[in-house]
């Protein structure tokens, strides 16, 4: 009866010694004939493969598409210019630009709030000296003036008490270095500012008087007016964003738990680095260590070889028995010339 077998992943057909004898007169007890992989099966594998490589492209694209939109959210969410427009770039460049129509257009408008702050900062850093000291010398400012300059020290962290007094606010005005004005406007961020003084500064103070009238009394005291509006606005923009950036964190949270199930799977089925190697075994078959088949025989084989090292043993003579073979036959020739005589 012709078998099969399974060497190293091809199957092997074994043709016992009988059938051999019979028919092609062999004396080896067993030949095998490796069957080489079917050519009809490779063309089936390399056909479906060419069929299912357009879905894996397509695959690969929404993926990349979806990570795109994270990363423009991530920037979004912590209002980081830089990073929204890079990623803006790499939606355009990679013609994703449907798949994040809505994302965009948020983004468009929070980069031009995000600009405008920073060329506010830069036009604050342009002030001189001279325009600081303008609004030092009046003894006695218009209302409009002592308001902006009020509501600026407010959203900077300043109690409102104090302010009201202008000689307070001259003091305030003198200082240099990193309790200057012009330091600590450049270095705030609007999402640190309270946003209760961020209100008071607005209703009280701010929304009273507008840009063209504060600019035809003071350059300095408008160009303050504008930086104050701006930073209540993107405070404002802030809070309202909040719902936006917990579903932001919460995804981001719900991504890091998935991500440690997955380490933790995979431990449990693989071995951890250092531990020695495992194979995937067939079926229910236990997982066994190659080197320790390696190294150690089947019982069999062990008694087998005991068994006949233990016959080669004792059909090899030792020395103490060559010694006492030969001590016999010299007792012996010495014994057989008294009985001749």
């Amino acid at each position: 009866m012709e078998e099969m077998e399974v060497n190293n992943g091809e199957m092997v057909r074994v043709f016992p010694k009988r059938a051999l004898q019979e028919n092609y007169g062999e004396t080896e007890s067993t030949t095998t004939i490796t069957e080489g992989p079917d050519p009809e099966t490779e063309e089936d594998e390399d056909s479906s493969f060419t069929y299912l490589q357009p879905d894996i492209e397509q695959a690969e694209k929404v993926a990349e598409s979806i990570q795109c939109g994270n990363n423009l959210e991530e920037a979004m969410a912590k209002r980081d210019l830089e990073g929204i427009l890079t990623a803006v770039d790499v939606i355009k460049n990679k013609g994703f630009e449907q798949d994040h129509a809505e994302q965009l257009l948020q983004a468009d408008k929070l980069a031009n709030k995000l600009k405008r702050l920073e060329k506010l900062k830069k036009d604050i850093l342009a002030l001189d000296q001279r325009t600081i000291s303008e609004i030092r010398s009046y003894k006695k400012p218009l209302p409009a003036i002592h308001d902006v300059m009020a509501a600026t020290y407010i959203i900077l962290g300043y109690k409102e008490k104090e302010l009201k007094d202008w000689k307070y606010i001259l003091g305030l005005l003198g200082r240099t270095g990193k309790e200057g004005l012009k330091r600590q406007c450049t270095t705030l961020d609007a999402t640190t500012i309270n946003q209760a003084a961020a209100s008071l500064a607005d209703k009280k103070y701010i929304s009273k008087h507008d840009l063209e009238s504060v600019t035809d009394i003071s350059a300095g005291a408008a160009t303050f007016y504008v930086w104050s509006s701006a930073m209540i606005e993107e405070n404002r923009s802030w809070h309202e964003d909040s719902e936006f950036r917990e579903k932001i964190e919460a995804k981001k949270r719900k991504e890091a738990e998935e991500a440690k199930k997955l380490e933790e799977e995979k431990k449990k089925v693989g071995v951890k680095p250092g531990n020695r190697q495992r194979r995937k075994s067939d079926g229910n078959k236990p997982v066994v260590d190659p080197k320790k088949t390696e190294s150690k025989k089947p019982k069999s084989q062990e008694t087998a070889s005991s068994s006949s090292a233990s016959r080669s043993k004792s059909k090899t003579p030792t020395a103490s028995n060559s010694k006492s073979a030969s001590n016999q036959g010299k007792s012996a020739s010495s014994k057989s010339p008294a009985k001749r005589r």
